[in-house]
């Protein structure tokens, strides 16, 4: 079964637009998926300018010089073996970008986000997040110096039914572009008051042991057949430690799980994974599950 048939690559013209490009030949090779370039026209902000010819003249000359650009950019970048679609369109980026997947049936959009000096740099773009928000299939949000040949894949687990379909999703990517597979469980250890008549140490210990029990039991039900893969188990605070294993280990890939569409406020996604999804340093593969198509909720209700 093929993983992706068709991938958009959504760029601009600065040198990331072509860091992003290249991520796609690569996937679109190593997949032999059809390859769609896309660069969407920023709209002006006024209804009323859609009503002057001047100003109509000016976006259309703006979206030939985009298409001519793009074009010429492909044409640099692409080799001969790569079957390349290109679109320019007028509007907002992020909805031009989320139809133009769903009229041709898209299974990954690639995006970037820049790394940018100063407090800026802690927060993913505004498009990148609208179209992870929003698009109901894996998108893949690629960081600026994340390495052309990518070879592990980093996937935070926290041992939820979410979490489980996650990592499934997970090697299949693993399997398919020949990754090797990281599982890293980070146990947040509870707080224990001074007046406790219980030994902290102690305490520590039983609930270390049952975290690494059940995060065995986790592992044995995953499809971890000819997948090269480690598991690692921390403790402390989840993003702190998700974030220092990542420079440890110089991880260059993350996945993580969300349901679909508004799925990425903090309640829904959960917050720890939203903040990596923002502040990580890292690519970001934001899967799918399949029981997005809630038929398990379905299935529940019919029980009761």
């Amino acid at each position: 079964m093929t993983l992706i048939k068709k991938i958009i690559a959504a760029i601009d013209f600065s040198k990331h637009g072509d860091v992003v490009l290249q991520r796609a030949i690569h996937l679109t090779q190593s997949s032999q998926a059809e390859l769609h370039v896309l660069h969407v026209v920023p709209d002006l902000p006024y209804e009323a300018a859609t009503q002057n010819d001047e100003i109509v003249g000016w976006v259309n000359q703006w979206e030939e010089e985009a298409a001519n650009k793009l074009n010429q950019k492909i044409i640099k970048v692409v080799s001969d073996q790569v079957e390349v679609h290109s679109e320019v369109r007028v509007g907002s980026p992020f909805k031009e970008t989320l139809y133009y997947a769903n009229e041709i049936a898209a299974d990954l959009i690639l995006i970037g986000t820049e790394e940018r000096k100063g407090i800026s740099s802690l927060l993913l773009g505004k498009t990148a997040e609208s179209i992870a928000r929003n698009f109901w299939h894996p998108v893949w949000i690629e960081r600026s110096k994340t390495p052309a040949n990518l070879k592990e894949i980093l996937v935070p687990v926290d041992l939820s039914r979410l979490s489980h379909e996650t990592v499934e999703e997970a090697i299949k990517w693993a399997k398919s572009f020949q990754l090797k597979l990281h599982l890293l469980h980070v146990m947040q250890m509870p707080y224990l008051p001074s007046y406790s008549l219980v030994s902290a140490e102690r305490f520590d210990k039983s609930l270390r042991s049952l975290g690494k029990e059940h995060f065995q039991s986790f592992i044995e039900k995953l499809p971890l057949d000819k997948v090269d893969y480690e598991i690692h188990f921390r403790e402390g605070d989840p993003v702190s430690e998700v974030m220092r294993f990542i420079k440890d280990k110089k991880i260059a890939l993350m996945a993580l799980g969300s349901r679909g569409q508004t799925d990425l406020s903090p309640k829904l996604l959960g917050s720890i994974a939203l903040d990596l999804l923002r502040h990580a340093p890292t690519s970001i593969l934001l899967l799918r599950p399949k029981s997005l198509d809630l038929n398990w909720l379905k299935a529940s209700f019919n029980q009761n």
